[in-house]
């Protein structure tokens, strides 16, 4: 699917993408009522 590729180069997009593994870590957090909303603090 090109539309997929092209949205990661979309300058809005990119600024919040999350690689579907960390997006999935999130959402299991969340699922155990313990969201980790700051995971990603310090990692750019």
């Amino acid at each position: 699917l090109q539309w997929k590729s092209a949205m990661k180069d979309d300058q809005g997009v990119k600024v919040s993408y999350l690689e579907p593994e960390i997006h999935a870590k999130y959402m299991r957090s969340r699922l155990a009522n313990a969201p980790q909303y700051d995971m990603l603090v310090g990692t750019k």
